[in-house]
């Protein structure tokens, strides 16, 4: 333990004193040894704002980590809730939270590691030096002098601001006091394996070694849009408008967050004052409102005011220091217009011409005024646009007469609707001197023409017009119009040079000499030619297609717009126009196509716009019709030419070579389609019975092709119906031609299609498996099925050793094998066959079959000739048919593989069962058989003979019939049982053991192979009748003990049970009394001693037999036997 320790003595096991050396010490009394505690530290969390933690939302620490919220640089928190007055009392306080509480001998030393979003950096707290104990003073007192060296705990503050958020982790790795003792906290060497041991982080963070903490970010709030803006707001009440400004604004944080702003109104005297330093006035309005989603929203200003973001909290923090300016919203009133006017006198003329009117609008510009000008019944409604506060508008008509002018709306940009006003300004204008053109302000002409201006003159007549025409060479004319009527006009030109001609109005007078003076002018466009038009053809003309519209290019150059004259050459007499416009021509280049509907030449006659145009060279143009493509069959090979007849082919598996040649004119390649129609049979009789349509490319000039299917039998018929080229892209229908012929039939003759098929001998069908066609229809049996073999079961020891013997068998057990060819339309009968014969142990045969007629239902085989005289496997397959059209099916493939489709005979002879030497007859009576009435010694040998013929043999009950089975494994044995059938399996065993239980009929029917299509030989010899045992009652089956007198007898009563004649053996035994000598009881037990006498009775008929004895003794009877069974251990006693 730590303290201060002085060496005072040492003894050795003698109890003598060691001599303590003071060597190494100043002195005697410096001989003392201080032991210190080892340091030892840990980490704290010491919150020093409870009130501001509190205010900040933060929970308690949650698996070891410390939640805090963000601070900022200068203080904690600045922009405190406006609702809150206990937290606006807070002071700036940056005191840390985070301590190292620390114990040893001093100074200490501490390592701290810190990691700050997985960035790591090392905190050391050393520099106290030096690290020994020369500094410390002697003490005479020793208690005094300890104290210097105790442990002491402090307190070392961490600095740290956590102004920025993140994952903080602090981990006390090591402290070291002034003695140099080291201490690892976190993490300990381990000097076995080398390792560092370190503790859980939950342990390490419960002992102080770790702390962990979060620092979250402070919410913060901004002004966005146009409230960031600094411009004011402005509320305004015009139903065109929303009565709320929207003031949108963004929070930042985890959601969902409250916002506290503030609203301080403005003085209401300074409200439509448009400068947004307006003093607020005091008593702010504070308001809280709720955001959630993604940050973003509006504060909904309905009043004016200066509005001020103050806080914003989220679910952990309450926000720092808010630097988001004031947003000013005022409140605008309509826009007001006063009006002062003024008549305007003429300068040159006596009277007013119209009124001066001064605006002054109150509002925001840009203002419109809305005025209705008035004269007699004439309304005339104007809008006049004021971008400033106040406005001269003048108002000068250009006809005489009491004007009234009514302004009655206003707007400005807060009022787009407008206010009504009711101003109005009435005029009296006399009659003034003016003139006006009429139409167009720039026309157009040519060189050579003239233009005739149409002007109208205003005032009192008659008139004298002044005007000016100043050509583009700068030459000017001025010239002097006199009309009385109000409309006249003046004609300019001919035109000598192109070019910009300039009209000005200079001044016009009336009949009171009043003048004035004009600034009117329009100006006339001369051009020195006019359009051109030519049509854009090739010299050979423009091919048509029949039926289809067709068109001409034409080039025009020119201004639109442009009238084309034109005449087609099989009616000049009519001229054809064609207009083109403004808008179908962009510039002054043009090409159009000119319809051109009927064949023949066409011809441009002129062309013009306001001047006359001229034809170029290409005048004409020829429109001709390009021939259709044209298809039709060859008539080479062919039947007839009129209706074409392909020849006649057999029925193939795919489309072969066999192909129809076509013949083409046009411009190819061609797209050629065509219908094929096919009827099953071989007449071409109703509808067909499918229809389908075809589309096939034909490239080259040569000659070219249709394929023709053959892969199902009946009448084809091809007819071409439309055709393509490259210039009739769309398809044509064909026309039949003379000698050109369009349809095209052929005949396709079937495949004969047979199969082998088994009857019985009785002419039942054996396998019914039916024609499985491939699928281009076409196959015996199929080309995937293999059917199994067919069983031929042949009665055991049928003798087969002569071919005679063997034709007989083959003809009375052989199923018939038939080949059955299917009747299908197109087929010309006779059919020849060939059938290939494969045995075993015999060579391949290949027999051929003539004549065959489906009418007489196929033609059975008669194989007796082919087979050699032996059972066992072999194998018949359909090769080859061939009809009287030579369409041949043959089942050699292109490839070489045979179809496995032929029928497959296995002769299997039949098992047998006969009684075996393990046949065990217990009870049964072998010298009593039926109508036996004595024995004798030839018995056995009459059973023996008995069971080879057909009549029932006797057996008893408990008997255990044994017989062999002769043939293939495995087998089936199937009895009868007392009228119950019943099968037995033999799988292994060649013994088939039955015990006979119960009395009644037994009988074998039958013995199978278990095969498929099972073997059976039938069984007529096997047949037993099972009787019961019988049995012997002596004295009514009792216990009898009787005492007779000497020279008496007594009668012994026995009754049998069975079939009589019954024989039976007693025996009399000796009296051996239990009792031990005494003769008393009568109840004493009966023992029975040695045989005294035997006796047996042969052929009794009776049921029952009485014995008269005078000898004592046990009577028992040992053996009893009836007329078939007997029970040797049967036994009774007597008395």
């Amino acid at each position: 333990m730590p303290g201060l320790y002085t060496l005072n003595s040492v003894l050795d096991a003698s109890g003598s004193s060691f001599r303590i050396s003071s060597e190494g010490f100043k002195s005697s009394k410096e001989n003392k040894v201080i032991v210190v505690e080892c340091p030892n530290g840990k980490l704290e969390w010491v919150p020093k704002s409870s009130l501001l933690a509190k205010r900040d939302k933060i929970t308690a620490p949650t698996n070891g980590e410390i939640h805090i919220c963000a601070r900022n640089e200068n203080e904690y928190y600045k922009n405190v809730s406006a609702f809150d007055t206990e937290t606006q009392d807070i002071v700036n306080d940056n005191g840390t939270d985070l301590e190292v509480v620390a114990s040893g001998f001093e100074p200490l030393e501490l390592m701290i590691i810190r990691s700050f979003n997985g960035k790591e950096e090392v905190l050391p707290f050393d520099g106290i030096q030096p690290r020994s104990v020369d500094s410390i003073k002697s003490s005479s007192d020793q208690v005094n002098e300890w104290e210097n060296y105790k442990t002491s705990t402090l307190r070392y503050a961490i600095a740290e601001s956590f102004v920025s958020p993140g994952e903080y982790t602090y981990r006390l790795m090591h402290v070291r006091d002034a003695c140099n003792h080291t201490r690892a906290l976190y993490g300990k060497y381990n000097q076995m394996d080398g390792k560092i041991n370190r503790d859980s982080p939950e342990t390490a963070i419960s002992n102080g070694k770790i702390i962990r903490i979060k620092v979250w970010a402070r919410p913060g709030v901004k002004w966005t849009g146009n409230s960031a803006s600094g411009i004011p707001f402005k509320l305004s009440h015009d139903k065109a408008r929303k009565k709320i400004v929207k003031l949108p604004f963004s929070v930042s944080g985890d959601g969902p967050w409250t916002l506290e702003y503030k609203i301080t109104p403005l003085d209401a005297s300074n409200s439509s004052d448009t400068d947004s330093s307006l003093a607020p006035l005091p008593n702010p309005e504070i308001k809280r409102m709720v955001i959630e989603g993604d940050g973003n929203g509006f504060i909904d200003a309905k009043k004016a005011g200066v509005y001020e973001l103050v806080s914003i909290s989220d679910t952990r923090c309450l926000g720092g220091q808010i630097n988001s300016p004031s947003v000013t919203v005022l409140d605008t009133k309509p826009p007001q217009l006063s009006i002062v006017s003024n008549a305007i006198s003429s300068d040159q003329c006596i009277g007013e011409i119209g009124a001066k009117v001064e605006l002054t609008l109150v509002g925001e510009a840009p203002f419109f005024v809305y005025y209705k000008e008035r004269l007699g019944s004439s309304v005339t409604e104007k809008k006049v646009s004021v971008p400033v506060n106040k406005h001269t508008l003048l108002l000068t008509p250009e006809l005489a007469g009491a004007y009234s002018f009514e302004f009655y709306r206003i707007d400005d940009s807060n009022y787009p609707s407008g206010v009504s006003i009711n101003s109005i300004v009435k005029q009296t204008v006399h009659p003034q001197p003016s003139a006006r053109i009429i139409g167009s302000a720039i026309r157009r002409s040519c060189l050579g023409q003239n233009v005739n201006l149409d002007l109208q003159l205003l005032g009192n007549g008659p008139w004298e017009l002044v005007y000016s025409i100043i050509r583009p060479d700068g030459v000017t004319t001025t010239l002097t119009k006199v009309s009385t009527n109000e409309t006249t006009s003046i004609s300019i030109g001919p035109f000598e040079i192109p070019g910009l001609h300039l009209i000005d109005l200079v001044e016009v007078s009336d009949s009171r000499r009043c003048n004035r003076k004009l600034q009117i002018r329009t100006t006339i466009i001369i051009r020195e030619t006019g359009p051109s038009a030519e049509f854009l053809c090739p010299s050979s003309g423009i091919k048509s297609l029949e039926g289809k519209s067709s068109f001409i290019p034409v080039k025009v150059i020119g201004e639109a717009p442009i009238d084309l004259n034109y005449i087609w050459h099989g009616n000049m007499n009519e001229v054809l126009k064609y207009h083109i416009s403004k808008s179908d021509m962009v510039g002054t280049s043009f090409t159009f196509n000119l319809p051109a509907n009927k064949l023949g030449t066409y011809e441009l006659l002129n062309v013009y716009d306001y001047c006359s145009g001229f034809i170029g060279t290409n005048s004409r143009c020829s429109i001709s019709v390009e021939p259709k493509p044209k298809v039709w069959f060859s008539s080479n090979n062919l039947d007839t030419h009129k209706n074409p007849l392909a020849p006649s082919v057999c029925q193939s598996k795919s489309i072969s070579s066999n192909i129809a040649e076509i013949k083409l004119e046009g411009r190819g390649p061609w797209n050629v389609s065509y219908m094929i129609q096919h009827w099953n049979s071989i007449s071409e009789f109703g509808e067909a019975n499918r229809v389908s349509f075809h589309k096939s490319v034909v490239v080259g000039q040569g000659p070219s092709s249709i394929k023709l299917n053959t892969t199902e039998p009946g009448i084809y018929k091809y007819t071409l119906l439309q055709i393509s080229d490259q210039v009739y892209k769309e398809l044509q229908n064909v026309d039949e031609e003379n000698l050109r012929p369009i349809t095209l039939k052929q005949v396709v003759y079937p495949i004969p299609v047979g199969e082998l098929v088994l009857y019985s001998p009785k002419g039942d069908k054996i396998n019914d498996k039916g024609f499985n066609r491939d699928k281009s229809g076409v196959g015996i049996l199929g080309n995937e099925f293999k059917p199994a073999p067919v069983t031929l079961c042949i009665p055991r020891g049928s003798p087969l050793s002569s071919d005679s013997q063997w034709k007989k068998l083959y003809a009375e057990h052989a199923p018939k094998i038939r080949i059955e060819i299917k009747n299908q339309p197109g087929l010309m009968p006779p059919y020849n066959a060939w059938v290939k014969l494969s045995a075993i142990n015999s060579p391949t045969k290949i027999i051929e079959v003539n004549n065959i007629n489906p009418k007489d239902n196929g033609l059975d085989l008669d194989l007796s000739e082919s087979l050699i005289a032996q059972t066992g496997r072999f194998r018949l397959r359909l090769h080859k048919i061939v009809d009287s059209n030579n369409c041949v099916y043959t089942n050699i493939q292109p490839e070489g593989k045979s179809l496995e489709a032929g029928v497959e005979i296995e002769y299997v002879e039949a098992p047998n069962i006969v009684p075996s030497s393990q046949h065990t007859n217990t009870n049964a009576n072998f010298f009593n058989r039926a109508n036996l009435d004595s024995t004798s010694d030839d018995t056995k040998n009459d059973y023996e003979e008995s069971i080879n013929d057909s009549k029932t043999i006797n057996v008893c009950k408990g008997d255990v019939l044994a017989f062999d089975i002769i043939g293939y494994q495995s087998w089936s044995v199937h009895y009868n049982y007392n009228g119950r059938s019943r099968k037995k399996k033999q799988s292994k065993s060649l013994v088939f053991k039955k015990l006979l239980d119960s009395p009644g009929e037994f009988s074998i029917t039958k013995v199978c192979h278990e095969i498929e299509n099972s073997c059976c030989g039938n069984v007529s010899n096997l047949n037993y009748m099972v009787h019961n045992l019988p049995s012997v009652k002596v004295s009514n089956g009792k216990s009898v003990h009787q005492s007779i007198r000497q020279g008496e007898k007594v009668e012994i009563l026995i009754e049998f049970s069975g079939t009589p004649p019954f024989t039976f053996t007693w025996q009399r035994k000796s009296l051996v009394d239990s009792s031990g000598g005494s003769s008393n009881s009568g109840a004493n037990r009966i023992v029975t001693g040695k045989i005294l006498e035997t006796h047996t009775v042969q052929n009794h008929l009776e049921h029952t037999y009485t014995l008269l004895t005078s000898s004592e003794g046990v009577f028992q009877v040992t053996f009893i036997q009836d007329k078939y069974c007997h029970y040797p251990k049967s036994s009774q006693k007597l008395i």
